[in-house]
């Protein structure tokens, strides 16, 4: 049998042994901890960057998706740029049928004895038209100016058609900026034949 003093010894053997493996298996698991830590570390390391950039790209195919879209709902709006002759925008038929200065602004006149106003719609007389292109905020001062002024309104949405009291044509269209005002014509029934004709009213 062992003596009281060897059964100390051999329990303290055991404990001193339970320790170290204590202290081993606590090492290895600082050493896993430590392991997973560096590989955690590498991978925001390698992957940080690339999700920043993808982050940047995101950002800036947005803000150009938004900057198209924003362009592309104001473009009806938009005055015209300089440069831009108004007489381009007419119907064929009228820009066939009128002489307007090279510019392209102003004045300009349908020949009395053209098809366009046979019929007598003017009583054989040229007819003068105003043709240009404002802001989109002159286009409505004009159109509220008109409607004041006691228009016939024939159309008036995008697109404002009127026969003012003296029977001239009054015209706008709020998308384009386009303006077109005409001299007298023979009555209200003729300036409603001429728009006809000339397009600007179905």
């Amino acid at each position: 049998m062992l003596t009281e003093a060897a059964k100390g010894a051999t329990v303290a053997e055991h404990a001193l042994a339970d320790t170290a493996r204590v202290a081993t298996d606590t090492m290895q698991s600082v050493k896993g901890a430590a392991t997973v830590a560096n590989n955690v570390q590498r991978l925001f390391d390698t992957m940080l960057p690339k999700l920043s950039w993808q982050a940047v790209a995101v950002i800036l195919a947005a803000m150009g998706l938004g900057a198209f879209l924003l362009i592309r709902s104001c473009s009806g709006g938009l005055p015209s740029m300089p440069g831009t002759n108004p007489v381009d925008a007419l119907p064929q038929v009228v820009r066939s049928a009128a002489s307007c200065p090279a510019a392209g602004v102003g004045n300009c006149v349908i020949t009395g004895t053209d098809s366009l106003l046979s019929g007598g719609l003017t009583g054989g007389r040229d007819l003068p038209l105003s043709v240009q292109v404002d802001s989109v905020d002159q286009v409505s001062d004009v159109v509220r100016r008109w409607h004041a002024a006691g228009a016939t309104v024939l159309a008036d949405g995008a697109v404002f058609v009127g026969v003012g009291p003296s029977n001239t044509v009054w015209y706008a269209d709020t998308r384009t900026g386009l303006r077109i005002e005409t001299g007298t014509f023979a009555s209200r029934m003729a300036a409603q034949t001429f728009l006809v004709r000339a397009g600007l009213i179905r």
